[in-house]
């Protein structure tokens, strides 16, 4: 497996947000977060972690998400759904919400952003 690189996923040319699962495996085109604790035993951080993959799921949209984590004995290995069109649109207003009071970077910032080679650039339209 591999560490992926860190992808950006832009909303409406104005809002992004980078993303970087722990691994990627290119031959079964699935990315991988791995926690070393047991996650189904607390709620709260169990939800936390599902909202993570689904961001994770903007960035690598025809991907499947799994999520590898501490058991007491080993790693219990957890593949999750892919995003509903309406989960999406869900998930991108949220950010669009959650960044509307962050201060806005100068343009040459975000153009030195966006053409490292290390991000993707993703474009998702919302109709707002």
């Amino acid at each position: 497996m591999l560490r992926p690189k860190t992808r950006i996923v832009v909303i409406n040319d104005t809002t992004g947000v980078y993303m970087q699962p722990d691994f990627y495996d290119p031959y079964t085109d699935t990315f991988y977060e791995v926690k070393s604790y047991p996650l189904r035993k607390d709620e709260y951080m169990f939800k936390r972690l599902c909202y993570q993959i689904k961001l994770y799921q903007l960035a690598y949209p025809k991907s499947k998400a799994a999520v590898g984590f501490g058991n007491g004995y080993g790693y219990e290995l957890l593949e999750l759904p892919s995003l509903t069109p309406r989960d999406r649109l869900q998930l991108l207003k949220e950010i669009v919400e959650a960044t509307k009071s962050i201060e806005i970077q100068e343009e040459e910032e975000v153009a030195v952003v966006l053409n490292k080679g290390e991000t993707v650039f993703y474009s998702y339209r919302l109709n707002t």
